[in-house]
């Protein structure tokens, strides 16, 4: 109530009526008095509405707004040196504060906030953390109600003080047009105080530096005030701000109030805490808080949230108290929270029942040693190119994310990676035409392991429009910048925010890696950087060209080395990269070129160098590319858009005639190297969810992979000949999803038979014996003669091959040969080569394959001695799988 204001102190030193007041200055101060009391009615209506749209918030109301005003008292001395000037401001700033809470706050109500770019940054952040998806058409203009609803409350708060500095000035009109309403109705009152008691109340929620770069100036009076009620802004900031951040207690989390609305968990323990406290009290320079109540066990979680509260408040209080000391302002007498400095200590104040709080928490002693190992090799293992890979990666980010936001072409933007040689040393140099890195960026997210600046509430603020574009990082997880060093100790960092002049370029140095703090200084004009963008030098800490170097290996030329290493790394970039070593520059990847490029040059870039099967002649490799190139094929997506090129080919390293090279494809994350491919050569664009994207899933469909398969079907005759390798071929067709039914896949009777011909074959017998080939090999290179019997398949049952170089088998259950018959979900079976021949059965057999598997001796002991052979007029037994004939 306003009585409540008029008993503190404040008021009555400022703009209570004084006995000894008269002419000017007595018809300034009332004039201030009844503007604010005024102005407090209408705010009054206004913050009421905060409750509607934030139930789990503590009290924000004309309660709260009224309180700040005590603890104004309670946190300087009785004889503040205050002006009534300087008190309206103070009022006005308490008034305008909170107001950005509610939707009323906004004239012209939600469509205010869908106008802003943050609304569909944050609706597209939300959908993709509550739904794990992408937002669909539509949606980030209506997304769903729960969205929505969360989306509002978000930005209500993110915007809250930004909006309070425009409410002293905001007008409300009446529903058919006939009145205007203003929180500051006097036009004079309003003009002469209403921005900058606006400004002040924003200022709650900036740090408490930028209060010395804002409000370095005073004001003059209104002319019509005595002219010795100057105003600093600067002490009515820091006097608003102490009380606002101060008050915690019983008043804000009314424990009824607490139950009507059944806060949220996290917010529920807020109000626990507050709950029990009481108006905090000055001793000896220290705020300080207490409790009759006892946190119980029950509620250990309050008293800890209450604890790192109370810090916040004494960290706040602290910073004030150095700013006012240094700019010469009268000093508040509150300078710390009492107790703080450990839980023990605030037992005291505020008791906790049979327990003990104890601090001990999960803190990491050594962190560089933890950033070094996780970040690094335990992570990414040893090979150094792991560094040079994601500089490339976050070159890219920062590049698609310029496209997008000064909307440029999609191959627009390029990286460099520049190797130079000095007396000493070898450097390695990332450069690119991206966003830039901000300081805030480099401090809160650069240095911070684990914490991604993509997504992130900051890049919200300083990329606007970007979360909601259809821009996705390659980098997640906020430990990628840290494989560099992996490269070397020495990092320098220069970045230029895009849309910043040359001298805002920033430098960031780790001269010995991270067992000292980095220095991050401002640049001169030597080190500034003509265009926007970032570039990070790192110095070697092994001969490139040496075993263990990033180039070890290779052609003699240097550059081509480099080209060659870049080219593997990013195979599918859509960004242009460069290379330069010496005077020589080279463009080795054009943006997304790898879709249109000729076939044998795609090919080449994946593979390690004329090196790779050096065991083969160079004519038998080149005869292999240039066959296998010809069966390069694309894979798209359901857009039409291309996600693959590639061909089928062998990756067995068990071949005992290596007639051909042993090449293997990659999955790229982004354009860049994540998984091997097996037994396809060629690129898949995938994604990931390893922080390491050493495993990555590719993102055709399962239906174009068929499709993609069957036509390999029919190629892979153009480079293999052998049956058995076209065995092997046939098996991979069908883990893709396709049948093979031309190509050899088992033998009967010593013959190979094509997955057709044993789909067409008649049984006499009703158990058909799957043996492996293993068995038949060894005994032939044992010159053992068998003669096996009719019902017997002989093949490699046992084997699956991998399709990704992870382990993770490529692959997913497929449909059987009857309509509406779903393959037995077996993590083996429904990629095995058991599976095909099931399959082929149940065809000859005029069946289900779902009944065969289930009468088979799969799901029993899996090989079961039978007679399979004779050998010499005696039967021959084996572990066999049998498959019977349903009845």
């Amino acid at each position: 109530m306003i009585e409540d204001i008029k008993e503190t102190s404040l008021w009555q030193n400022t703009l209570a009526e004084q006995s000894d007041a008269s002419g000017r200055a007595k018809t300034a101060r009332d004039r201030l008095r009844s503007s604010l009391t005024d102005f407090r009615k209408q705010v009054e209506q206004l913050a009421g509405e905060i409750r509607r749209d934030m139930p789990d918030f503590t009290v924000h109301g004309i309660e709260h707004l009224d309180a700040l005003w005590k603890m104004a008292d309670i946190v300087t001395a009785d004889d503040y040196p205050l002006n009534p000037a300087e008190a309206y401001l103070f009022g006005g700033a308490v008034l305008l504060h909170d107001l950005g809470l509610t939707l009323a706050s906004f004239p012209e109500g939600i469509e205010a906030l869908k106008e802003r770019s943050e609304w569909k940054d944050l609706v597209a952040k939300q959908i993709e953390d509550q739904l794990g998806r992408a937002p669909e058409e539509g949606e980030l203009e209506n997304p769903p109600n729960e969205i929505e609803e969360t989306v509002v409350s978000k930005m209500l708060r993110e915007l809250h003080a930004e909006q309070a500095e425009r409410l002293a000035t905001e007008r409300w009109e009446s529903r058919n047009g006939d009145a205007d309403y203003l929180l500051i109705q006097n036009n004079g009152m309003r003009q002469s105080f209403g921005r900058l008691a606006g400004r002040i109340a924003h200022s709650h929620w900036w740090p408490v530096n930028r209060l010395e770069e804002e409000f370095s100036r005073t004001k003059g009076t209104p002319h019509w005030c005595p002219n010795e009620w100057d105003m600093d802004p600067m002490k009515v900031a820091a006097l608003f701000r102490i009380a606002d951040v101060c008050h915690i207690s019983t008043d804000r989390a009314p424990s009824f109030l607490r139950v009507l609305r059944k806060p949220g968990p996290y917010s529920d323990r807020h109000w626990t805490f507050q709950e029990r406290l009481q108006v905090p009290y000055l001793e000896d320079g220290a705020l300080a808080y207490t409790s009759t109540f006892a946190f119980e066990v029950d509620n250990a979680r309050s008293w800890w949230l209450c604890l790192e509260t109370l810090k916040n408040v004494d960290d706040e209080l602290r910073k004030v108290d150095a700013l006012l000391g240094d700019k010469g302002i009268p000093r508040l007498d509150a300078k710390r929270v009492a107790g703080v400095e450990s839980p023990q200590r605030l037992v005291s104040y505020i008791p906790v029942g049979n327990w003990l709080p104890i601090d001990a928490s999960v803190h990491v002693s050594d962190l560089p040693r933890v950033i070094e190992n996780l970040g690094g090799e335990e992570l990414y293992g040893q090979s150094p190119e792991v560094g040079l890979r994601e500089l490339i990666q976050n070159s890219c980010d920062a590049v698609r994310a310029r496209r997008i936001l000064e909307k440029r072409s999609d191959e627009w933007g390029e990286i460099e990676v520049e190797l130079t040689e000095d007396e000493e040393s070898y450097w390695i140099k990332v450069s690119d035409s991206g966003v830039g890195m901000s300081t805030d960026l480099m401090k809160s997210y650069l240095l911070d392991f684990g914490s991604s600046y993509w997504g992130s509430s900051l890049m919200r603020d300083e990329l606007p429009g970007l979360m909601s574009s259809d821009f996705e990082s390659i980098g997640k997880y906020g430990v990628g910048f840290f494989s560099i060093f992996m490269l070397g100790e020495s990092v320098q960092i220069k970045s230029r925010r895009a849309g910043e002049s040359r001298d805002d370029t920033q430098i960031l140095e780790f001269n010995s890696g991270l067992t000292t703090r980095p220095i991050l200084r401002e640049s001169n004009e030597e080190n500034w950087l003509i265009d926007p963008g970032t570039t990070v030098r790192v110095k070697l800490d092994r001969n490139p060209y040496k075993e263990g170097g990033i180039l070890y290996d290779g052609s003699d030329e240097k550059i081509e080395r480099l080209g060659q290493l870049c080219r593997r790394l990013c195979p599918s970039l859509d960004v242009e990269l460069r290379v330069c070593v010496g005077d020589k520059t080279e463009v080795v990847v054009g943006p997304s070129d790898w879709k249109d490029l000729n076939p044998r040059e795609m090919i080449e870039r994946i593979l390690r160098g004329k090196g790779e099967n050096g065991s083969l002649s160079p004519e038998k490799r080149e005869e292999f590319l240039v066959a296998g190139s010809e069966n390069l094929r694309e894979l798209k997506d359901e857009k039409e858009n291309t996600v693959g090129r590639a061909f089928l080919a062998i990756s067995d390293p068990f071949r005992v005639e290596k007639l051909q090279p042993t090449m293997k494809g990659v999955v790229t994350v982004g354009g860049l190297r994540a998984s091997g491919l097996a037994n396809i050569v060629g690129i898949l664009q995938g994604e990931t969810e390893r922080v390491s994207r050493d495993v990555a899933t590719p993102l055709v469909g399962e239906e174009e992979l068929a499709r993609w398969a069957d036509e390999q079907a029919n190629l892979v005759t153009d480079i293999y000949d052998n049956p058995s390798d076209l065995s092997k071929c046939a098996h991979i067709v069908w883990i893709c999803g396709a049948t093979p039914n031309d190509l050899p896949v088992v033998k009967h009777y010593n013959e190979w038979k094509t997955y057709r011909e044993i789909s067409n074959m008649e049984w006499d017998h009703d158990e058909v014996l799957l043996l492996g080939s293993h068995f038949v090999e060894t005994a032939m290179d044992h010159d053992r003669e068998l003669e096996l019997l009719e019902n017997v398949i002989v093949g490699q049952f046992s084997m699956v091959p991998n399709i990704l170089r992870s382990g993770a088998s490529f692959g997913r259950p497929r449909k059987g040969s009857s309509p509406g018959d779903e393959w037995p979900s077996s993590s083996f079976y429904d990629r095995s080569m058991t599976s095909l021949i099931i399959d082929a059965i149940s065809n000859s057999w005029g069946v289900s394959n779902e009944d065969v598997y289930e009468r088979s001796t799969i799901e029993e002991d899996h090989y079961v001695e039978r007679e399979v052979a004779i050998e010499n007029e005696s039967p021959v037994e084996h572990g066999v799988i049998v498959l019977r004939r349903p009845n």
